[in-house]
């Protein structure tokens, strides 16, 4: 009799045993979370978190804030234009064949000033048509900007030597480092009557 008590009580427990697991089995499991965040300007979502890694430059929740630069620096010009006469006259009207060309210089002012903030090497003879790089003249072979919402002015001239007479304002072009909502070029250009140059920037913050 207390066998047959047991085996009951046995049989019972099973059965409670096997209805929780198997309520238990039924349950469905929640799925994972869904990031359905999207990134501006280049960023990237990481999805273990749902957050937007922005690059640099970005910030906000899907980068979309700019972060204005507190300085660029020019580390690169190229003249892609420039005017090939001298109101119809060569520039070095004195000297004979390819010396007849212009010797290109560029400098850069604030808009204003008349104090250069850098200035490049000098391209002789040089041929309209041709693209020049310019080598900058500094220590460290860059210009630098510090007020990158202002109005900087790039001037070409003939530079036949370093009096004031021997350097010929050819043309120019005015260039602003940073405007909102334009991102940040790693070159931009800059125009100007019968002038085409382009900048290698970078920005720093």
């Amino acid at each position: 009799m207390k066998s047959v008590l047991m085996f009951t009580k046995l049989a019972i427990m099973l059965s409670v045993t096997m209805l929780v697991f198997t309520q238990c089995c039924d349950d469905e499991v929640p799925p994972p979370p869904s990031c359905e965040i999207e990134c501006q300007n280049g960023g990237t979502v990481d999805t273990t978190v749902c957050y937007c890694e922005c690059p640099e430059g970005y910030e906000g929740d899907s980068c979309e804030v700019e972060i204005p630069p507190s300085i660029v620096k020019i580390t690169g010009i190229r003249i892609i234009e420039f005017p090939e006469t001298n109101s119809g006259d060569p520039w070095d009207p004195t000297l004979e064949g390819n010396d007849r060309r212009p010797d290109l210089q560029v400098d850069v002012y604030l808009f204003g000033d008349d104090e250069a903030l850098g200035t490049t090497l000098t391209r002789d003879n040089a041929l309209a048509g041709v693209t020049y790089s310019l080598t900058i003249n500094t220590s460290d072979n860059c210009i630098f900007l510090s007020d990158a919402f202002a109005t900087f002015r790039v001037i070409l001239y003939d530079f036949d030597g370093p009096l004031a007479h021997q350097r010929r304002q050819m043309t120019s072009g005015e260039y602003i480092p940073y405007q909102e909502g334009g991102g940040f070029p790693e070159t931009v250009t800059v125009n100007g009557p019968n002038f085409v140059a382009e900048l290698d920037v970078e920005y720093l913050r």
